[in-house]
């Protein structure tokens, strides 16, 4: 697997702009943020969009489930001005516009398959599709859906995928195994140093989410974890500009 950066910009820049949105991703390469970590689903047309929650009311002016409007009804929905009137008129992402932008941005993605009522195995497919099609930049897949790393692997061994959890399981190696995941993505609360050795001496990439404080993430670094997911790449970058060399105590 390609070197994943060592801070990842959580739905871009989301604490300067709204979060899945072009404007956040081009905040995030602003600031030095070589990748992204953005979520994909399908509307009711089967288009990959990027939001991340399963109903439209928290980021845009809409009502209902995602995957229950047709991508030109979702495309004509706000999905700035919740933020700020700055962003007022942002829309809702393609994913084809966001590969697009990434790749004259000169940035890789982290893609989190978010089924979001929608059938996983078609949305694993959609994105497949959508990849292949687009020009070469770097992506890291992830999910927590099981059927979708599942998925992945089997239809697109090519392309890494890491596998989303909020606690680590007593058997997490052979379930990793088992999916055949190339990485693993943890909410940074429920890593302990001593899980997080039993990781890396597994010699699997360890992705932790979402840290915003500079502290924490020398901690996580030291443990030897390979990326964090933030929503203050800036602040991040600028206090960390490079990965530190895992505690050797």
């Amino acid at each position: 697997m390609f070197k994943i950066p060592h801070i990842i910009a959580h739905r871009g820049a989301s604490i300067e702009a709204p979060e899945n949105t072009i404007a956040a991703f081009r905040v995030a390469g602003a600031r030095n943020a070589k990748w992204v970590e953005c979520d994909v689903t399908l509307s009711a047309d089967n288009k990959c969009v990027l939001i991340h929650d399963e109903t439209l009311e928290r980021t845009t002016n809409g009502t209902g489930p995602i995957h229950q409007s047709d991508l030109a009804t979702l495309r004509g929905l706000d999905a700035g001005a919740w933020f700020s009137d700055i962003y007022k008129g942002e829309r809702i992402p393609t994913l084809t516009d966001t590969l697009e932008t990434l790749y004259f941005m000169e940035m890789g993605a982290n893609l989190e398959i978010k089924p979001s009522g929608c059938d996983p195995v078609r949305l694993c497919h959609e994105v497949i599709a959508e990849l292949n099609r687009a020009k070469d930049l770097p992506i890291l897949i992830s999910s927590f859906d099981d059927i979708a790393v599942a998925e992945m692997r089997k239809h697109a061994p090519n392309i890494p995928c890491g596998w989303l959890i909020e606690t680590l399981p007593d058997n997490w190696k052979a379930e990793y195994d088992r999916l055949g995941a190339s990485a693993i993505h943890i909410d940074h609360a429920a890593l302990t140093p001593v899980s997080a050795a039993q990781i890396v001496k597994a010699g699997v990439p360890l992705v932790c989410y979402t840290i915003n404080d500079v502290d924490r993430a020398r901690e996580l670094f030291a443990w030897g974890v390979t990326s964090v997911i933030t929503d203050d790449p800036a602040k991040l970058i600028t206090a960390i500009p490079h990965r530190p060399l895992p505690s050797t105590r």
